[in-house]
């Protein structure tokens, strides 16, 4: 009875962990289908997927490459990582995702197992900050100020603009990597 318990109590803490960080795992076996499933979000059910094709959990833009991570970890027997994206709606959605072989005693592939957790916020900042330092950049060169990009701690130059190398005649090999 406590090793039942034991097993119950462990369920529930790897249940409660998935659900807390979001997470969409799965396994499959070796016809690629279905034999367990966790969504946090309710967006796929269990009972509707057991026994289906994997291939049903994604958009079909991102379904080949993730069947092609898939494969690799099957036939090399070895977890692949990858960042799976696609369009629904007009939003981007992406996803850091993890495949990994479940092996036998023999070290036979028999499964997989496969977990994801969505990264979008976290793309769509990177995307926010890489358009604002194009702007700024942008901005940087375009300026009639003598600009320059220095390091805080010893004053090195890292940038300067065209203005800057007009201005003192210099070309930027000669200035960058130099004190101010």
């Amino acid at each position: 009875k406590r090793l039942i318990e034991k097993l119950r109590s462990a369920d529930r803490r790897s249940r409660l962990a998935l659900q807390s960080a979001s997470i969409i795992a799965w396994e499959c076996d070796a016809d690629r289908r279905f034999t367990w499933i966790h969504s946090p979000s309710g967006r796929f059910n269990d009972v509707d997927l057991l026994g289906k094709p994997i291939d049903l959990l994604l958009a079909q833009e991102a379904s080949q490459k993730y069947l092609d991570a898939v494969d690799r970890a099957w036939k090399s027997g070895e977890s692949e990582r990858l960042s799976v994206g696609w369009s629904r709606g007009g939003q981007e959605h992406c996803y850091l995702t993890s495949v990994n072989p479940i092996t036998d005693p023999d070290g036979r592939v028999i499964g997989m197992a496969s977990a994801a957790v969505d990264a979008t916020l976290l793309r769509q900042a990177e995307v926010s900050a890489q358009k604002s330092e194009e702007k700024f950049l942008r901005a940087f060169v375009a300026s009639p100020d003598s600009l320059t990009i220095s390091r805080l701690t010893d004053g090195v130059i890292q940038e300067v603009n065209p203005s800057f190398m007009r201005l003192f005649g210099r070309t930027r090999d000669e200035v960058i990597g130099r004190s101010s």
